[in-house]
């Protein structure tokens, strides 16, 4: 990349120029040409800075799901979604995959509850995602996920009491052996489950200008009913509507984002989402959520001429990011009963590293749980594996 001319007269705290009333007609000739070499720069920046700028889910990240999943490119955090938009008409394309390890509830459990529990030992998801920028301070993007649950396992049984013959009572009050546990009979069977999902769309709407320090962008989207709803278990059964790749609800989503730069190699962003269901397929409404995160970006090869929040990360080839993402969702209702194994808060602690080749981005990132309270009998998270790529154009 060619070396940017010295621009005159004085520079603010971020390095950008303005010119002196005083200058002569040549020092202006030469911040007339540096200010054509930045707009340039600022309109390249854009498209790295937010390479596959949206890529979400908004399913359940409790238990056996992943929830709001967002890709960024250079410049911007892994899962946490920033304020930053692409510039008018660009466009990006990206490839997500995720994988996450749960800790399986034990056949005893399963066995032993009067509930209908489940328990799911892996799930993962494969997403593409389409990112275009309507203007410059307003970005529209698409995701569409396939996903999986792997040794999906619940129990079919029946309960029998030993101690309901009552001329065997006395006796056995008399020997101190009391015989009056459930014995367990039944079967566990396990099944995968996966097919499409449902789309989702968001927009993001930058609330000032573009080129700010501080960054506020406000998110709204919608999830459309258009994943499968009729996958079956290994029995032959159909799945449960909650287990479905597909809600079969339309979903609103409604939230707040803000960036800004901390200093010439750190950048914070963060975001709040919160996803309003409604009912689906089989009478389940999964229940609403709201997703919250938070992460600080490390760009150790930055080496900008100035200090402009988009522009600075031209000539970065690594960065490193850490997030905190937490989701709090409602307890799932099916048939107008709440069921009291579903819903909680869990929050994930989560270290990536991003590489940049010109207009492509990849990443790799893992997480793991540091807070989980989930109700009653559920798989929680044991970690999280995060990977992609993305193109700008």
């Amino acid at each position: 990349m060619a070396t940017p001319l010295s621009p005159p007269g004085k520079t603010n705290r971020r390095g950008v120029n303005r010119c002196d009333n005083l200058s002569l007609a040549a020092s202006c000739v030469n911040l007339v040409s540096y200010r054509a070499f930045e707009l340039v720069q600022t309109y390249m920046a854009k498209v790295h800075l937010t390479a596959l700028a949206i890529l979400i889910t908004p399913i359940q990240a409790l238990a056996d799901h992943v929830g709001l999943q967002i890709e960024g490119g250079a410049g911007s955090a892994i899962t946490t979604l920033g304020a930053q938009t692409l510039a008018k008409s660009q466009q990006v394309v990206g490839l997500q995959y995720q994988y996450l390890e749960l800790d399986e509830l034990s056949d005893e459990i399963l066995l032993g509850s009067d509930e209908a529990l489940h328990s799911v030992g892996e799930f993962s998801q494969a997403s593409i995602g389409y990112s275009l920028g309507i203007s410059d301070r307003l970005t529209l993007s698409a995701v569409l996920p396939y996903v999986g649950r792997d040794d999906f396992r619940e129990a079919s049984h029946d309960h029998h009491e030993d101690a309901d013959e009552p001329e065997h009572h006395d006796e056995e009050e008399d020997t101190g052996h009391h015989d009056d546990e459930v014995e367990l009979e039944g079967e566990v069977t396990s099944s995968d489950i996966s097919g499409w999902g449902d789309l989702s769309l968001l927009g993001r709407y930058a609330l000032n200008d573009t080129e700010s320090d501080n960054l506020y962008a406000l998110l709204v989207g919608i999830k459309a009913p258009t994943g499968s709803t009729s996958e079956k278990l290994s029995n032959g059964e159909r799945a449960e509507g909650e287990h479905q790749p597909g809600s079969g609800s339309w979903d609103a989503l409604l939230g707040f984002a803000y960036s800004a730069p901390l200093s010439q190699e750190w950048d914070f962003s963060s975001n709040l989402l919160y996803q309003l269901t409604t009912e689906g397929k089989q009478d389940t409404e999964i229940g609403d959520s709201l997703m919250y995160n938070a992460a600080v970006i490390w760009s150790p090869a930055s080496h900008s001429h100035h200090g402009d929040a988009h522009t600075r990360h031209m000539d970065q080839s690594w960065q490193f990011v850490l997030e905190l993402n937490g989701e709090w969702r409602d307890k799932t209702d099916v048939d107008g009963d709440s069921d009291r194994n579903t819903g909680g808060n869990v929050i994930f602690g989560t270290a990536g590293l991003r590489r940049g080749y010109g207009a492509w981005s990849t990443y790799l990132s893992l997480a793991a749980p540091l807070h989980t309270n989930l109700n009653g009998e559920q798989s929680e998270p044991a970690w999280r594996l995060s990977t992609g790529v993305s193109m700008a154009f």
